[in-house]
């Protein structure tokens, strides 16, 4: 497609309503079963994210989501819970100002992201024990292939790591190097963001990530 979503809502710092239109715009456009797939391939450690990095710089799963957790509120109308137990590891997506169906390619791009996210880390191809969609694609087959398990249907999205993988350890480590970014927290990567001129800090999810983001 040659864009970003993420990058391309950043952007437009549109209110909740909004947001979701415009993920459904982008999903008509690129298709709603190809768009996740596309998104997934196109992520690297080469290119430069602040959230990307600020996750892979993380020792192993279950730090980086909690750092990538704080990050989120930048993008949108978005929270991303994180449950650490002695047998899994939760990661439960929830959205809020949309009172309709969260666009199909959402929920999976969010899926196929972090689970991307975690085999770039720790370069193996972990396999989640669950994926967990309001609605599964038609191309069911793909994202079986992608995931290692077919995603089901059900009330959350939410997709799910064993202990061993979620602590399995990230080659990409560099504390060293989270160290010098763990000081561009909310504030600093809208900094960062202008620099770049790549968004309009006023926005509404900005503004309340200025308040409320905490990145440790």
């Amino acid at each position: 497609m040659g864009l970003n979503p993420d990058h391309l809502l950043r952007l437009a710092q549109l209110p909740a309503a909004q947001y979701f239109g415009l993920w459904q715009a982008i999903e008509a456009s690129a298709g709603a079963a190809s768009l996740p797939l596309l998104v997934g391939a196109a992520i690297s450690v080469e290119a430069f994210d602040p959230p990307i990095f600020a996750s892979l710089c993380s020792p192993n799963l279950n730090v980086a989501m909690q750092r990538l957790s704080a990050f989120k509120k930048l993008v949108g109308p978005m929270t991303l819970n994180v449950q650490a137990g002695q047998a899994k590891t939760v990661i439960t997506l929830e959205c809020y100002g949309n009172e309709g169906h969260i666009p199909k390619s959402l929920a999976m791009t969010e899926r196929v992201f972090l689970t991307q996210l975690i085999r770039l880390g720790t370069r193996y191809r972990v396999i989640p024990l669950e994926v967990m969609l309001p609605e599964v694609p038609a191309n069911l087959d793909d994202y079986a292939a992608y995931f290692g398990l077919p995603p089901k249907k059900g009330a959350l999205i939410r997709l799910t790591f064993s202990a061993r993988d979620a602590a399995r350890p990230f080659l990409t480590a560099n504390e060293a190097m989270w160290d010098i970014s763990s000081r561009v927290c909310a504030s600093g990567y809208l900094h960062w963001m202008r620099r770049q001129r790549s968004v309009n800090v006023s926005g509404p999810y900005c503004s309340r990530a200025c308040r409320q983001a905490s990145i440790r």
